[in-house]
């Protein structure tokens, strides 16, 4: 969770939409360390997009890369 609240911190997101946005890449089969990597972009998405919340940024992060056959 201390790894998490930095990250946050970092990006400039809460630690809430991290573990959310990391939950739904885990739930989409991908480990940990690449779920917590995904969850990341996608708050840096959301940071720099038109999207408002984290599960835009996140379902739009999937849907792009599995259009362009993308791996994390």
């Amino acid at each position: 969770i201390a790894d998490s609240n930095q990250t946050a911190k970092e990006i400039g997101t809460t630690t809430t939409q991290l573990t959310n946005s990391a939950a739904d890449w885990s739930r989409l089969g991908y480990s940990l360390e690449d779920s917590k990597t995904m969850a990341k972009n996608s708050s840096i998405l959301l940071n720099v997009s038109e999207y408002d919340n984290i599960n835009d940024a996140t379902e739009a992060l999937i849907s792009t890369m599995k259009a362009f056959n993308i791996e994390a």
